[in-house]
Order: structure tokens, then sequence, then C-alpha cells
């Protein structure tokens, strides 16, 4: 049973510097809150449970520990203090590079568990994925990191040589209990003469840093840690997430050989912000805002779930929701004057926001081929997805210089949601060179498919989106209202 009075785990962190984390555990000064290592049979069952790890971190059992939590307190109101001066609540060995109060545990005004640095000389560096950075004075740091990063623990860069490795374990941050415990924590446990003495031990000299060592900023640089998401034949989209604040965004910005080398279309970028800028609709994914020099780069909500090539155990009811959401998106577009055509629909395009039981949220993402006209002309999009009149511009069965309208986006739509239902035919040879054997062979895949199992939403698709004749085609708003009634 995990222990709700917990606050974090302290470990040695392997690799340079773990002799002396051992060390600094190990100090006496620490002994209320040490962990010994924990062997077979070596404590009590009741003592195990109350201060075992999370079941995640169990490889650590073999490694001495020191144990904060909140009924412990802190000695003032900055939170569990970490130095080598007499007031800390956290010890450290007196080296070049650890100053006298040199970082604290705590909450920020969100209830979020932090480690702040305190204006130490050296600074401090919390590591979340094994990622490159410097060392930052006065500064605070998320110790509870986002899910996308799949991190096994954090580690805290205290100097050169000495780094220790942070466990927090889960709690319901929700619960009535734990806000309790954070507020009474914030609210300090100390009497007034101890934060006096807190607050003097602060404004000190702070320690010198080590000979060689960069020293840090007084003015902190936001912290971003970037996880690359996906890369196109226009540029490459990551995730960006603040360190400090816990903002997070997904970035879309051109390939780094490209902006290296200025090779991008600055203009296609500005009219994808310009575009972007002006549309507003929840199943679109959020623009927030954009910058060009020195180059493009296009800021947009972060939206969890992934795109919709990720999965594929989608019930019928769910890609009938589906179905629905991106149909109100695609009449809100394709109504505006001019309309507004997507071009580029396909599950890599399609982001999930949510999925939980009876329910789900998607929304349109990368709209890099989208254009607002009456008539178009491009040729554009992905080819397996592509409505027949893109492919027969391609393969030269109609003008290219001939126009086709807003319907391709009603095409790829009903595409994307059968072969979410029933798979899409194997591609072969024949498929790379006829402007309509893929058009002949998904079509009579899926029908195959209801003449077997007469599924309504399959049987909706067809009759209303996969149809080869543009001009017949129902637009947006017609096929929504007919989606709605669907069976659920």
């Amino acid at each position: 049973m995990k222990d709700p009075d917990i606050i974090l785990y302290l470990y040695p962190n392997d690799g340079p510097g773990r002799e002396a984390a051992e060390d600094a555990i190990a100090m006496p000064q620490n002994s209320s809150k040490y962990m010994p290592p924990r062997q077979p049979n070596a404590a009590s069952r009741s003592y195990r449970e109350s201060t075992e790890p999370p079941e995640e971190y169990r490889s650590l059992e073999r490694s001495p520990c020191l144990v904060l939590r909140f009924s412990d307190g802190a000695k003032t109101g900055h939170g569990i203090m970490a130095g080598w001066g007499d007031n800390v609540d956290v010890s450290l060995p007196k080296r070049r590079g650890i100053s006298r109060c040199h970082f604290a545990f705590t909450f920020d005004d969100k209830n979020r568990l932090i480690a702040r640095d305190l204006g130490s000389k050296h600074g401090i560096r919390v590591v979340y994925d094994e990622e490159k950075g410097d060392f930052q004075s006065k500064i605070d740091y998320l110790l509870q990191a986002p899910s996308i990063l799949r991190t096994e623990h954090l580690v805290l860069y205290v100097g050169p040589g000495f780094q220790i490795k942070v466990v927090v374990p889960s709690h319901d941050v929700t619960s009535q209990d734990y806000f309790d415990r954070v507020t009474k924590f914030r609210q300090g446990w100390a009497h007034p003469e101890d934060l006096l003495d807190g607050l003097a031990l602060l404004s000190a000299p702070r320690t010198q840093a080590p000979t060689g060592a960069q020293t840090p900023t007084d003015v902190s640089v936001p912290v971003l840690y970037r996880k690359e998401l996906g890369q196109g034949s226009f540029g490459v989209v990551s995730y960006v997430w603040n360190a400090t604040t816990g903002e997070e965004y997904a970035l879309k910005e051109p390939h780094k050989n490209n902006t290296e080398n200025n090779n991008f279309d600055m203009e296609a970028w500005k009219k994808e912000a310009k575009m972007m800028g002006r549309i507003s609709h929840r199943h679109i994914v959020a623009f927030r805002d954009a910058k060009f020099d020195p180059y493009p780069q296009l800021t947009f909500e972060f939206v969890p779930g992934g795109s919709l090539d990720a999965y594929r155990d989608f019930s019928t009811f769910e890609n009938t929701q589906v179905l629905c959401q991106l149909l109100s998106a695609l009449r809100y577009l394709h109504e505006r004057t001019p309309p507004i055509a997507h071009r580029d629909i396909k599950p890599e395009n399609i982001l999930v926001a949510f999925r939980r039981s009876g329910s789900i949220h998607v929304k349109f993402g990368d709209f890099g081929l989208a254009t607002a006209a009456d008539r178009l002309a491009t040729i554009c999009g992905t080819w397996v997805w592509a409505a027949p009149e893109i492919y027969q511009k391609q393969f030269g069965r109609i003008d290219r210089e001939d126009q086709y309208t807003v319907a391709v986006d009603i095409w790829s739509l009903g595409l994307v949601i059968a072969s979410q239902e029933y798979g899409l035919p194997q591609r072969v040879t024949s498929h790379e060179h006829s402007a309509v054997a893929w058009i002949q062979d998904a079509l009579w895949h899926f029908k195959s498919f209801f003449r077997k199992e007469r599924n309504e939403l399959l049987r909706f698709v067809l009759d209303s989106m996969l149809i080869e004749n543009p001009r017949k085609r129902k637009s947006a708003s017609q096929c929504m209202e007919e989606a709605m009634q669907l069976p659920n």
C-alpha cells in the first residue's frame, strides 16, 4: 500500500558522482530521513510497506535513500532546503559547487512538486530523459514530467560530480487529502525565528563555482524539452514542454537541413499561419502563434492522444463519432467564403484529444496543403487517400488545368472511416501506374465487406462519400445531417 505521507525519495544515481551521493545520503544530519538498502527479511512487513518505493522502482531497493515526508515538515517556508548550511533539511557535503542553501523541494502555486534553486552560485539542472542542458540559478523545475516523456526517473544535478536520482511516488493530486497536505506544507512548519534564520542563510554570500564550471545566469532561461512527433515533406512537428511552467505545445518548423540552408518557402509558411489564425473549431487543432525570423516556427495546441493511424481497435460506434466530428469541421471549412479545402486528410493528420469509455474526441491537424478557393487546380495530397479527380489529374486522364473542389475532402474522409472499419486493400504494382486501378480495387474491397456484413456506417460512406463523380458526392453539410442519424 502506498504511503500518502511520502513526498519523494532521493537515491544515488549510477555513474560519476554515485559515491559522493551515497556519502551525502549517509551523513548523520540526514539520519531521520535515511532508509538503508533493503534486503529480504531485513525489516518487518509493516516497515517495508510504509517506506517502499513504487513497484516500478523496485530495482533501486539495494541502494540507500532518503525519504522526504509531508509530516516531517520543513525548517522554513522555503520548503525542504538542501545544502551544507546548519539550518537545512537535507544536508549535502561542503564541497566546491555546492552552496550553503543550494536548492529546495517545495510546491508551486498550482500544488505541483518542484525543485527550486535558491540563488546558488553554480545552479541546478534536472534531467528528464538524458537530454543535455545547462545549470541555471533561481529557477524552478517540475518534478512530475508529462507521460509523453516516458521517463523512468529524474536526475537532479547539484554540482559537478554530484547528482541524485529523484523518485516521486504517484498520488491522487485531485484528492482533498493531497490538497490538505500540500496546503499545510506550504504554510510552513517553522517558528518565526527559524524563518528569519533561513532568510539570513539565503542572503549569505554564494559558494564560488568550481574552476572551469559555467557560471549560471541570474535570469533563468526557459528550459524547453523537445521530442519529435513526426515528419512530413514540408517539415517536422515536435512536442515542446516547459519544465518550469508545465506549458506544452506542438511546434511545426522546416527540417533542420532546410533551415540551415534557407531552403524553405517562406510564403507558404506565412499562408498556413494566416489561414490557421482565421479559423477556430473544436475539431480543428488550435493555432497559437507563429514567428518567421530566422525561419518559420508555427505553434499549435498539443493533442495528447497521438494520430489516428496509431489506433487499430476502434468500434463502429467510435468510428461513427469520429466521422460526425470531422464532418462538422469540414462543414465549417467548406462553408466559409471562399471555402477552405484541407487536401491532405489521412489518419496521420487526424489527432485524438482523448478516448474514454463511450466517448472520443478528434481534431484535424496539419493544414500545410490547405487553401481557400472556390476552384482548385494544384495536384497535391497523399496518393493513397486522394480523391479520383486528383488521381486523374496526376495520371493525365483529365487536363492538368482542370479544376476540382472541396469535394476531395469528402472522399478522403470517407476512405479513412471505411479503412478504420475494414482496412485497405493491398497495394500492388498496377496501382502505381493506373489512374483507376486503386480506386476500383478500394471500392470493390469495401463493397464486398458490405455484402457480407451489411454495416450501416459503411453503407453510408459508400452511398454518400466514396462516389467517383465529385458532382454526385454529397457535401459536408448533407453528409453530417445523415451521419447524425446513423445507429449508435
